[in-house]
């Protein structure tokens, strides 16, 4: 299969993450940074809370936030469950919220060392990862005839890695084949059968049930080309000059959606 360049991109996983020094008020400060987080996030439940790490999970939509003494993380990704991710103003907005909970409590507002957005983006859908392979080797990120000239032949499988520095931020950029790790669980896999050899009770949810079965898998293509954009700022000038989501999420994502598609858009077309 040869997808055209404007078939199937799919943002498979979101991560933002904010380091600092001196947080060790964290351990003194989990709790009420915690109980803070819930009463302002209906929906949200705690997930764990150590002197390691404290976790709180959006069950539903499955998005994850971590906090220790170190940094802390707000995450989402593609699963059998959740066959998109939230919208990137959504996700940028909770980003900055629960960020500001958190060094307000730990007191480390000034002591921010670095802020980063991190995208990867699936394109294509391929029926053998060979078939990956060779959408990513069309795209010349990786000159075949320097091989040649060095009496290396038959290259077959090739990934990028390149550093872009901005005004504003860096930007680490890969560009590699994978294998889908999404595996759905016996369950779902249990609804695929075929609904007319259930009871006549049981079939209208079993078809509603197989309609999202079949939409789950679709969102996971089993190969694919994957972008894999990391945008970050080192002693950002947070928390005066920068806004986490207006300076730096919103438009890292449409950054990394327009640029990723034109990079990739040669092998695809292959």
């Amino acid at each position: 299969m040869k997808p055209d360049a404007n078939n199937q991109r799919v943002d498979y996983k979101f991560v933002f993450e904010l380091r600092y020094d001196y947080g060790y008020t964290y351990l003194d400060r989990c709790g009420a940074t915690m109980n803070d987080i819930l009463r302002s996030h209906p929906g949200w439940e705690q997930s764990g809370a150590t002197p390691q790490q404290g976790t709180l999970k959006d069950a539903e939509r499955e998005i994850t936030f971590n906090f220790n003494t170190l940094k802390l993380d707000l995450s989402q990704e593609l699963t059998a469950k959740t066959t998109a991710l939230v919208d990137i103003a959504e996700f940028a907005e909770l980003a900055s919220d629960l960020t500001s909970h958190v060094t307000a409590r730990l007191e480390v507002q000034e002591s921010v060392t670095r802020v980063g957005f991190r995208i990867w983006q699936l394109f294509g859908q391929y029926e053998t990862l060979d078939a990956a392979r060779e959408a990513v080797l069309a795209m010349k990120l990786v000159s075949h005839q320097r091989f040649q000239e060095a009496g290396i032949n038959g290259v077959r499988e090739a990934s990028c890695a390149v550093m872009v520095e901005s005004e504003s931020r860096w930007t680490r950029i890969a560009v590699t084949a994978v294998e889908q790790k999404v595996k759905l669980s016996t369950a779902i896999l249990k609804q695929q059968q075929k609904p007319y050899k259930l009871p006549p009770d049981q079939r209208k949810r079993a078809l509603l049930d197989r309609v999202k079965v079949d939409h789950a898998v679709k969102s996971f293509p089993p190969f694919a080309v994957l972008v894999d954009m990391d945008h970050y700022i080192e002693y950002p000038p947070y928390p005066e000059h920068l806004n986490i989501a207006s300076d730096l999420i919103v438009p890292g994502y449409e950054w990394s959606k327009e640029t990723a598609s034109k990079l990739i858009a040669t092998g695809l077309t292959h």
